[in-house]
C-alpha cells in the first residue's frame, strides 16, 4: 500500500517536471508560459459573430430599459400617484441587481449560452 503511494508520487512529480521544463524564462528569471499555438488563433469571422452577439444582447437590454421607462407613468399611476415613482424605479432596480448575480451563478453551472438562450426565450 505504502509502495504505491510512492510511485503514484513519483508520477505526479513526473509530470509537473514536464509540465515545468515547458515554461520558459523571461529576463528577469521568472517564468512565463509558453507562447500559445499559432492554430489557436481566432478567425476573423469568429470575431464578428461574437460580437454581433454582443451587439444583439446589448439591443435587447436596452429595449428592456425603454419598455420599462415607457410603461413607468402606467405603472405609477397603478400605485397611486407620482409620489411613488421612486418606489417603482427602486424596485425594478432591485430585482435587476439580484436577478444579475443569479444569472452570472447560473451561467457557470450550465453554461453562459445555454442561460443566454433561456433568458431572451422566457422574455
Amino acid at each position: 500500500m505504502i509502495r504505491d503511494r510512492s510511485i503514484e508520487r513519483v508520477e505526479v512529480l513526473t509530470a509537473v517536471g514536464k509540465r515545468h521544463k515547458q515554461c520558459k524564462r523571461n529576463s528577469i528569471g521568472m517564468q512565463v508560459a509558453a507562447p500559445a499555438d499559432v492554430t489557436s488563433r481566432v478567425s476573423n469571422d469568429n470575431v464578428l459573430v461574437v460580437f454581433g452577439g454582443l451587439l444583439l444582447v446589448m439591443l435587447l437590454a436596452t429595449l428592456d430599459s425603454t419598455i420599462v421607462a415607457t410603461a413607468l407613468p402606467t405603472i405609477v399611476g397603478e400605485f397611486g400617484g407620482l409620489a411613488h415613482i421612486s418606489w417603482v424605479v427602486t424596485a425594478y432596480l432591485l430585482a435587476q441587481t439580484i436577478v444579475t448575480p443569479i444569472y452570472g451563478k447560473l451561467g457557470d453551472l450550465y453554461g453562459r449560452k445555454r442561460v443566454l438562450q433561456f433568458a431572451i426565450g422566457s422574455s
